[in-house]
């Protein structure tokens, strides 16, 4: 005698044990996977300080003009329009929701070139460690 029920498919108990190790992999995971993001930001953001940084002390040992007069985003564009920076990325803070390209404040000191901050993350985007 033939069956008329088939048994394919799985039960309703499988699917969500299956659910449960998914979840579980996603409750160890997730957490890390954000803190490696974070983590990165400020790194990329760090870099992007010593990439403006050094630019800026070129720039000023090189150009007869000071940049110390400028606003913030004439300084980064007098960089760019020099050639001292060859990317506009390099403005932006990886933690930045916008791409207005001004994310970075070059501080000086008696005409020379102290330090650069970042705008977005001021308290967590600090160099030199």
């Amino acid at each position: 005698m033939k069956r008329i029920l088939s048994e394919k498919g799985f039960s309703f108990v499988e699917i969500m044990v299956v659910l449960m190790i998914i979840g579980l992999l996603l409750s160890i995971a997730l957490p890390n996977y954000i803190d490696a993001r974070i983590r990165a930001e400020k790194e990329v953001c760090e870099s992007n300080q010593k990439i403006i940084f050094t630019a800026a002390t070129m720039y000023m040992l090189a150009e007869p003009e000071s940049l110390e007069d400028l606003s913030d985003q004439e300084k980064l564009d007098a960089l760019f329009d020099e050639q001292y920076i060859k990317r506009r990325k390099w403005y932006e803070c990886p933690s930045s929701s916008d791409n207005d390209f001004d994310d970075y404040e070059i501080i000086f000191e008696d005409n020379i070139v102290a330090d650069v901050e970042c705008k977005e993350k001021p308290d967590d985007h600090i160099w030199p460690r």
